[in-house]
């Protein structure tokens, strides 16, 4: 069994990206798809809250939500999984993570994939370019944590098909 994290920005529309390369990759059967999205947003739940306290009470609930989805989808898989999350988010009280170092060390993804926005599409976009930067120093702790192979696709709005080629190529491997 085969574990790909693809992690990216909002505005990149990792759900259809990863329907595109699936399809390509003629390995569409192959996969099942898990979408933290479809889970919750906890982004949203977090929304205003007040103090960082109530942030990690409320992220923690959020956390054993997605375990036991998680859990449950791979007792019954028993071909290759695919899931789709947000590595940070960005709160009031700054960057947080979306998902807990145990996740990585558990689950032992065998790719942690992150889809980044080129250069050109965020040059003058401070947040986005910070938040790229926070991605990848997390993903980094946590393909070391799990042993994950991390592979980063730049992501261009009107060249959508080159991400997809990419990793439509990483699927078929």
């Amino acid at each position: 069994m085969k574990l790909i994290f693809i992690s990216g920005l909002a505005g990149i529309d990792k759900e259809t990206l990863v329907d595109l390369a699936l399809q390509r990759s003629g390995r569409k059967n192959d996969f099942a798809v898990i979408d933290f999205d479809k889970i919750g947003s906890l982004a949203d739940e977090i929304g205003d809250i007040p103090d960082m306290e109530a942030v990690r009470r409320v992220a923690s609930r959020f956390y054993e939500k997605l375990e036991k989805t998680l859990i449950t989808s791979l007792k019954g898989q028993r071909g290759d999984i695919i899931v789709n999350g947000y590595l940070t988010f960005a709160t009031k009280h700054g960057y947080v993570r979306a998902i807990p170092d145990e996740f990585f060390r558990s689950f032992k993804p065998d790719t942690l994939v992150i889809l980044e926005k080129a250069d050109d599409l965020i040059a003058k976009d401070d947040a986005a370019i910070e938040h790229q930067k926070i991605n990848r120093y997390y993903a980094s702790i946590y393909a070391s944590a799990a042993g994950s192979a991390l592979k980063i696709i730049k992501f261009r709005d009107r060249k959508m098909i080159d991400s997809v080629k990419e990793l439509s190529e990483l699927l078929k491997q």
